[in-house]
C-alpha cells in the first residue's frame, strides 16, 4: 500500500450542496476507515475544500475514489490534486523504519 493525499478543490457555490449530499460522502468514505486505509480526512475552510490522506493500492485507486465520491459526483468538488506521501509519523502506525 502506498499512502495518498488528496486535495479536492470547492466548486463556486459548493456550500449550498454540501449538507445534502454530506450522509453519502461519510458513508461512501467510511468504508475506507472500517478497512484501515483512511489516515485522515476533513474539511478546509469555508469554500475551500478538503483533504484526504488515505492508503491504497495505487494512485490510480486514489483518483477513482475522489471521481467517484458523492461530493465530486454531485458538483461540491470541482477539482482534485493527488500526490504519493511516505507517512513516516505516528511511528505507532507505520514504524520507526519508514
Amino acid at each position: 500500500m502506498m499512502s495518498y493525499v488528496i486535495l479536492a478543490h470547492d466548486a463556486e457555490g459548493s456550500s449550498e450542496k454540501r449538507p445534502r449530499l454530506r450522509p453519502s460522502h461519510l458513508e461512501y468514505w467510511g468504508r475506507l476507515e472500517d478497512s484501515g486505509q483512511m489516515i485522515l480526512a476533513g474539511p478546509l475552510g469555508p469554500g475551500k475544500g478538503s483533504l484526504f490522506v488515505i492508503d491504497v493500492e495505487s494512485e490510480n485507486a486514489a483518483r477513482d475514489l475522489i471521481a467517484n465520491d458523492p461530493y465530486t459526483v454531485g458538483g461540491v468538488f470541482a477539482s482534485w490534486e493527488v500526490t504519493p506521501f511516505k507517512c513516516v509519523l505516528p511511528v505507532s502506525r507505520y514504524g520507526a523504519s519508514n
